[in-house]
């Protein structure tokens, strides 16, 4: 978590551990959902709720100070016009103001209204798969990364354009 004074790791069999690194000790272990796997982690700003990502496409709601998951959202993406409930969530990020979610698939982009789970803004792109999403510091836009592009959403206008390029011999491996 971003306080650091919390671990989150996926654990083997489809679940999460919580560690408190001060300690060094296992505070929680969530499990249950062993026909899928942890595909991406992301925490509200306040770090009181976990959004554990799965390879089918779910988002469960989870309390870090208890381990209870709280709610579960099946998120639908679009992929080059078809649209699906089964794909792995490869990327998410809650916004600072706590009020969106941005998740990636792999063609596809998709910001969520936390409050009650309403699609925001859409994109897909049909070249490259997106690695990674992250929000502008204003939480206007949403970044997302294929390992040749950076694009960027505008949360107003729903533009979704190139914002830059990487040169052919390059490859991305990082956003922050």
């Amino acid at each position: 978590l971003p306080s650091r004074s919390q671990f989150i790791t996926p654990v083997q069999g489809g679940g999460v551990a919580i560690y408190d690194l001060n300690t060094r000790t296992l505070l929680h272990k969530i499990d249950g959902w062993l026909e899928t796997n942890v595909t991406a982690l992301t925490s509200s700003p306040d770090e009181a709720i976990l959004y554990v990502g799965l390879n089918i496409g779910k988002v469960l709601i989870i309390a870090t100070a208890t381990g209870e998951i709280l709610d579960s959202h099946q998120i639908d993406y679009v992929d080059s016009g078809i649209l699906s409930s089964n794909e792995a969530i490869r990327s998410m990020v809650a916004s600072s103001d706590g009020s969106k979610i941005a998740i990636a698939f792999e063609r596809s982009v998709s910001v969520w209204n936390i409050t009650d789970w309403s699609l925001n803004r859409k994109a897909v792109n049909d070249w490259h798969d997106f690695l990674k999403v992250v929000f502008t510091t204003d939480n206007d836009s949403v970044i997302a990364a294929t390992a040749y592009e950076v694009y960027q959403l505008n949360l107003q206008s729903g533009e979704f354009e190139i914002t830059y390029s990487l040169p052919s011999h390059a490859t991305l491996v990082a956003l922050a």
